[in-house]
Order: structure tokens, then sequence, then C-alpha cells
């Protein structure tokens, strides 16, 4: 995110950074590039303004200043840019009147923040909920698709597909001979050529997984047909 700061344009000609500029003894362009270094620095690590907890070394680093950083802290608070607290052993610092120039954009900066944690957040609730959902979906669909089979079976007469059946299964020409005679018991009681989806679907019964005997399959089909 790009930060930035106001530079008010009179901030080259004011007392203040004249005064800073000769005590320092550099020349007033350099003088502002120091102010300018130290703002920028404290919109990143003393976005309250408060230097407390960083030495002379610290505050002189951040300003770019390559002089002694202790006089370069004590010019700073003698003209004003600096405020100081507290007596010598415990003494206090804070960039003055931050908050009237840095608090709208700290301010800004940290509702930004908390409107994309919350964006985050109601994105990964969405998507978590839609995830269930799927889920959800899929589980439902699975369980009809096993309820209607269990449902058709019981119409016909024949045994639920989902349950384990371990009774034997058929070679590969028992299985042909199967399905025409199962072909041939429903063109007889339907009088007329079945639909070959009708043959398979019955002949299935007949196949490994269920393994049902023709005979059996065949006496479930004349049940069904007597049904209807």
């Amino acid at each position: 995110m790009l930060l930035w700061i106001e530079s008010h344009q009179e901030l080259g000609r004011h007392p203040k950074t004249k005064k800073l500029a000769r005590l320092l003894g550099i020349t007033l362009p350099a003088a502002v590039g120091h102010l300018q270094f130290l703002w920028w620095w404290a919109l990143d690590y003393a976005k309250d303004g408060n230097l407390s907890e960083f030495d002379s070394m610290d505050i002189a680093d951040a300003a770019m200043w390559e002089g002694d950083p202790e006089r370069f802290l004590s010019v700073l608070v003698d003209v004003g840019f600096v405020d100081a607290y507290g007596n010598d052993e415990a003494k206090r610092f804070h960039i003055h009147d931050w908050m009237d120039y840095a608090g709208r954009l700290v301010e800004k900066r940290a509702q930004n923040a908390e409107r994309m944690r919350r964006s985050r957040e109601r994105h990964r609730n969405v998507h978590t909920e839609n995830a269930h959902e799927s889920v959800t979906l899929r589980e439902r669909n699975a369980h009809e698709s096993v309820t209607l089979r269990e449902r058709n079976a019981q119409v016909a007469g024949l045994p639920n597909q989902t349950q384990h059946n371990q009774t034997k299964t058929l070679s590969g020409g028992e299985s042909a001979r199967a399905r025409e005679e199962i072909s041939l018991e429903l063109n007889r009681l339907l009088g007329k050529s079945p639909n070959p989806m009708q043959v398979e679907l019955m002949a299935a019964y007949s196949e490994p997984g269920i393994g049902m005997d023709v005979e059996l399959v065949k006496r479930a089909i004349r049940v069904a047909a007597l049904k209807n």
C-alpha cells in the first residue's frame, strides 16, 4: 500500500526549519530532507508518533542523519519538531503534532485494514457455505439414487442391489443364455419384441454382484406383469 504524509509548502521557509538548519550547520533543503525521512519512517515504525522505544541512534538513522545522533535529537527537541517529556533518566519523545498531520492517514489505514479483514472473512464464510452445500447435495443425490434402486427392485420383486450378495456369478456363455431366456419371457408376456434396454436391465440381476438364478428373474418378471 502506497503511504503518504502532508508536506506543507511553508516547511522550507518556516522559522523552526531555518533554525534546525542553522543549529545543525546544514543547508535548508537538507534540513527539510531529514525531517521528511523521519516522518516517512514514523508512518511504518512509530505510527502514533511515539519515539520513546527508540534511542538517538535509531532516530538519527531514520532521518538519514550521519552526524552525532545525540546532537541531532537534542536540536529536534530544541526547535520544536520533537516533544520531550519526563526527566533525564526516563525521558520520552514524541513527534510534535504528529496526530494532527498523520493521524487521519493512520486512522484511514486502520479502517482499510479492518475493511479488508471483514471482506476476507465474508469470502471465507461464503466459500465454506458453498462447499458444505455442495457436499450435502451430493450426499442427498446419492441417497436418493440408492433409494430409487431399492424401490424399483421391490416393485419388480427382485433383491436389493445395494445389499451384499455372495451367490455364484455367471460365465460369459451363461450370461448370454440368460439374456436370451429373459428376452423370450418378456416377448411372451408383452406380445412383442422387448426393448433391449429392458432385457439388459433384467439380465443384470443374474450378473456378478447379484447372482440370481435366471428362473427366479423370469418369475419376478411374471409377478411384475400380473401386478400391472
